[in-house]
């Protein structure tokens, strides 16, 4: 049997879909799954990071409203797979839902299209509102008989560089929390203009007192980024303390550097985005940050997903209108550093 599932394009929807190809494949080892994403050929080459530390996804696929020639080319290969099912999740992310990762699957000759979010699929799901992605994925994979799985898991661990590690001078003994400072912004489009906007990320100015609040305490630190963090920290000029139990890896690590680092660490602490997601992914404890976004939906999963949120009459937010257009985010800038600390020492005693 050929499976194909339709993800977003960052790091935390290729891992939420990973589980659901891991559950198919423990139900049919002979079988072979593929992503289709929304997004670039630079976005595939990041993404595909995350493929070479797994065994259930066998290709990842992109598409692009905006790339004609590229979704004709990937018509005609994508129908000589001769999938028996396509995955199909439509949803209002931007203020312009769009059918046409439908159309590409139509057209690519899938047998049977299993959708929500739309009335064209063969087997429509109806997914109640505000229901967690790994109850979404098992209620679709539910829906043609396969069981689907309630954690996140789906790492193999094996390909992680334990060597490299080493050079970070963690003994066992250490008691390891790992800060992500980012998340990406989104996108709304209304009236005809696109609006860049940012409802979950926690401020710099917090993520520095943390540390510095952690160090004192005796934890070691270790601070998770990309270019773009790297970038924002620069421009605002916050600097974090030099200290023998920080390691400050933000903008130095690749994704599979990053899982391996996250792999060792006690907590992994963040607001909610792709490298929580990552951690759930390889088993590590969460802590994560909710402030525009859903933590009923987005939380990371499994038994060990703590979260801090203030519940809000406005929030969730996220992907809409209103969150576009939020000026003063109280549902992050009111949850302080000391919250955050009370909640850590909490999990790790």
């Amino acid at each position: 049997m050929k499976y194909i599932i339709h993800t977003g394009p960052g790091i935390g929807d290729i891992i939420q879909f990973l589980s659901m190809a891991r559950a198919i494949k423990e139900n049919d080892p002979d079988a072979r799954v593929d992503l289709l994403m929304r997004g670039s050929d630079k976005v595939l080459r990041l993404n595909n990071q995350i493929l070479e530390c797994q065994k259930y996804v066998h290709k990842l696929y992109w598409y692009s409203s905006k790339a004609i020639k590229h979704d004709i080319s990937l018509v005609c290969e994508l129908s000589k797979n001769h999938y028996d099912y396509g995955f199909v999740r439509i949803g209002n992310v931007s203020g312009e839902p769009s059918l046409w990762i439908y159309r590409i699957m139509r057209l690519a000759r899938c047998k049977k299209i299993v959708g929500c979010g739309t009335n064209k699929a063969d087997i429509v799901v109806d997914i109640p509102d505000r229901l967690h992605y790994l109850e979404r994925n098992r209620m679709l994979l539910n829906a043609i008989g396969i069981e689907g799985r309630k954690d996140a898991e789906s790492i193999d661990k094996a390909t992680l560089d334990s060597l490299w590690l080493k050079k970070l001078y963690i003994v066992d003994s250490d008691k390891v929390i790992g800060l992500s400072l980012g998340t990406n912004p989104m996108f709304w489009k209304e009236d005809g203009q696109e609006i860049k906007y940012d409802v979950k990320s926690w401020s710099y100015e917090y993520w520095l007192s943390l540390t510095s609040k952690l160090l004192a305490i005796g934890y070691k630190v270790i601070l998770i980024g990309g270019p773009k963090e790297k970038q924002e920290l620069s421009e605002k000029k916050i600097i974090f303390p030099k200290h023998d139990h920080l390691i400050d890896l933000v903008g130095k690590t690749s994704i599979k550097e990053s899982l391996t680092v996250i792999n060792r660490i006690d907590l992994m602490v963040g607001a909610e985005g792709g490298m929580m997601h990552c951690a759930s992914a390889v088993g590590t404890p969460t802590l994560t940050i909710f402030g525009g976004s859903d933590y009923k939906m987005w939380n990371p999963g499994g038994s060990t997903s703590a979260t801090m949120n203030l519940k809000l009459d406005c929030a969730p937010c996220f992907c809409s209108s209103r969150g576009a257009h939020c000026e003063k985010h109280r549902c992050l800038e009111e949850i302080t550093s000391d919250m955050v600390l009370n909640k850590i020492n909490k999990i790790i005693m």
